[in-house]
């Protein structure tokens, strides 16, 4: 997800606030990302049942056969440019379902319940995992349109020949079939998805006033933030990949607003950071230690003012040759998704493991199939040429490959501080 501009109406952005615009995700599939942010480590084997009181799935079970029914609608024929391009437009409520909107009532619901059973002091923690902005680009009035599509950010454009980038992502531009679009088009899709985030926005801004009616909002810190970001048109492509690193994908927001009384100065910080920080942050705020190994920062020196936080960031993601369960087969021609998913199938270099380091200027990937990247985030800041084996920048690409085998043995493995149940 990305936030359009700061200057919104959901409540979130009060007098209490900060934006860290530089925050990194450390896995680039979405459920490992989203657990990073439980456990400030690789989450490997952890049972929610053992830290949540209740568990909301939401009220709209997924209906196959009326997802099917609303691609048919907006796709048109396998051999036309929208069948894998995920856009929808403007719709109708009736079309998609609305989880999201189950969650937030019952979210709402929820705190109006601990508020009637006098419960306002006992300390609570609120997940509200909310779906879109997602694929396929659909968005239903009166928040489709809201984005005046000529002021929308020019997209990152398509390499001439793909040369210095991922083959992964070769492939996908190949098979989504987009190489006809205008930039107008690229800019409906776009703005569509802005669209959505307008909708999202609205509907945390009614989640904060329930938490004001409700008593709780000023001693309560409220973390906004996403498990990764969005091609949504940049170098030509849709949706996301697992093994490729650019900003657009990894880069996504983070607003904190702390409790009352926490030492803050708000404003829009370029400090770098993780999600693996967001756990150490509510504990430090919450007065409470993490009894486990976990490798995340507490940001609450940022929130004071600090810009220094870390030297660098990282993000890991793809697959060895031969890890079938890495490759989410199953899904043929007719999917959404097929460009994307068959790509990972091949067992060339398209779905090699990488890993990236980000500095504030500088950008290296090491992939294992295929050649690195390195990247001038200040001369390029749209990540088109790679600068990677290139003789003056050789003592910047063996640093940032040091610094990578220093994160690697720092993090790569730990012994539990407790034994298994039974031993």
């Amino acid at each position: 997800m990305r936030i359009l501009n700061y200057t919104t109406d959901s409540g979130l952005f009060g007098a209490r606030f900060s934006v860290f615009i530089q925050l990194f995700i450390q896995k680039r599939s979405c459920c490992p990302s989203r657990l990073f942010i439980y456990f400030c480590n690789s989450p490997l084997n952890r049972d929610f049942s053992k830290y949540c009181d209740r568990y909301y799935p939401g009220a709209y079970p997924w209906d196959r056969e009326k997802s099917k029914a609303f691609e048919k609608q907006f796709r048109g024929e396998p051999s036309g440019d929208n069948f894998y391009s995920f856009y929808a437009g403007k719709v109708s409520p009736e079309q998609m379902d609305d989880n999201d909107r189950s969650c937030l009532d019952y979210s709402i619901q929820y705190l109006r319940e601990r508020r009637e059973a006098g419960r306002e002091d006992k300390p609570f923690c609120l997940f509200l995992c909310l779906s879109n902005p997602h694929p396929p680009y659909g968005c239903s009035p009166p928040w489709y349109g809201r984005t005046d599509r000529s002021h929308i950010p020019a997209r990152r454009p398509t390499p001439e020949n793909w040369e210095g980038m991922p083959s992964m992502l070769k492939g996908i531009y190949e098979k989504q079939g987009l190489q006809g679009w205008s930039e107008e088009r690229f800019a409906e899709l776009k703005g569509t998805y802005y669209d959505m985030i307008s909708q999202l926005d609205e509907r945390l801004g009614e989640l904060v006033a329930v938490m004001k009616e409700t008593g709780v909002y000023d001693g309560t810190a409220l973390f906004f933030f996403s498990d990764h970001g969005d091609f949504t048109g940049d170098y030509g492509l849709l949706e996301k990949a697992q093994n490729t690193f650019y900003d657009c994908q990894c880069n996504i927001p983070l607003i904190i607003k702390p409790p009352a009384g926490t030492d803050c100065r708000p404003r829009v910080s370029g400090a770098l950071a993780e999600l693996v920080d967001i756990p150490a942050t509510v504990a430090e705020l919450g007065g409470f230690a993490l009894n486990y190994t976990q490798f995340g920062r507490s940001l609450c020196p940022v929130l004071a003012g600090v810009e220094t936080h870390r030297d660098a960031v990282f993000c890991e993601g793809g697959r060895i040759h031969g890890e079938l369960q890495a490759m989410e087969r199953g899904h043929g021609p007719d999917s959404l998704y097929w460009p994307r998913l068959s790509t990972q199938c091949e067992e060339g270099p398209e779905h090699t493991k990488a890993i990236m380091v980000r500095e504030q200027r500088y950008k290296y990937v090491y992939r294992l199939y295929e050649p690195g990247q390195l990247f001038d985030l200040e001369e390029d800041p749209q990540e088109l040429v790679n600068l990677a084996g290139r003789a003056e920048y050789g003592e910047i690409e063996g640093r940032l490959q040091a610094r990578i085998l220093r994160f690697l043995v720092e993090t790569g493995d730990f012994v539990p501080n407790r034994k298994d149940k039974g031993y």
